[in-house]
């Protein structure tokens, strides 16, 4: 017995496409018309399906549909909702946008003045970065990440040679630099539930390297969550 696609592509092979095409083509009017119909289709199959994605992704996380319901957002829907996003969604420009973060960390805090250590200074930080978000945060990988990324600045913070205004500033680059150039490079811009996921967290990772938010202006709801990366990103301008 064939299956479906075999009894598909056996069904069009009879189908005289070329000469139905030769048909319509050698006409003006059906010209025009065929154009015209196969443009309107195009528009109507990118209109039912370009946000397909978006619309279920809301569909699965409806208890976030108000901002009263993003305020109790759990971290692992948060972890969830980002890499379905960044890997999905928008996956170029998420990459570009993170190493666009992490180049802007480096230079701030000088780490591309000495050749010999730079390339290895920003492939850990990536590799750590990527444990975090390709894990549950509940999982051995993510939590290992942390505790080491912990480890490696609890020297530098304990001699206050890294500020917590400057752990800020960094949380709040990979927090709203995936969110500032999809704005600005991609078809769509993200949803609330998209930046509130991304926020929420990046802010329970904030938490979790004991990175303290209270220098920041009070929040409202959702956490504060991009709100409070966008002050502390902008308070190190």
């Amino acid at each position: 017995m064939k299956d479906p696609i075999s009894r598909i592509i056996g069904l069009s092979e009879r189908v005289p496409f070329r000469r139905v095409l030769e048909i319509l083509w050698s006409n003006p009017r059906r010209r025009v018309a065929t154009s015209a119909g196969a443009v309107a289709t195009y528009l109507i199959l990118v209109a039912c399906l370009r946000f397909q994605r978006l619309r279920r992704l809301h569909r699965q996380y409806r208890q976030y549909s108000t901002r009263q319901g993003m305020a109790y957002m759990t971290d692992h829907d948060a972890w969830a909702i980002q890499k379905q996003v960044l890997q999905l969604e928008f996956p170029t420009i998420s990459l570009k946008a993170l190493q666009f973060a992490l180049f802007r960390l480096l230079l701030k805090t000088s780490q591309f003045s000495d050749p010999a250590t730079s390339f290895k200074r920003y492939a850990d930080t990536g590799a750590l970065i990527g444990q975090f978000m390709s894990f549950e945060p509940t999982s051995d990988r993510a939590l290992t990440a942390i505790a080491r990324t912990k480890f490696l600045h609890t020297g530098y913070r304990t001699s206050g040679s890294i500020l917590n205004s400057d752990m800020l500033y960094t949380l709040s680059l990979f927090a709203t630099e995936p969110i500032r150039f999809t704005e600005m490079f991609e078809w769509r811009s993200m949803s609330e539930l998209e930046k509130c996921a991304i926020g929420t967290y990046w802010k329970n990772l904030g938490e979790a390297l004991e990175i303290d938010f209270a220098e920041l202006p009070s929040a409202p709801p959702i956490r504060g969550a991009v709100y409070e990366a966008q002050s502390g990103k902008q308070s190190r301008r």
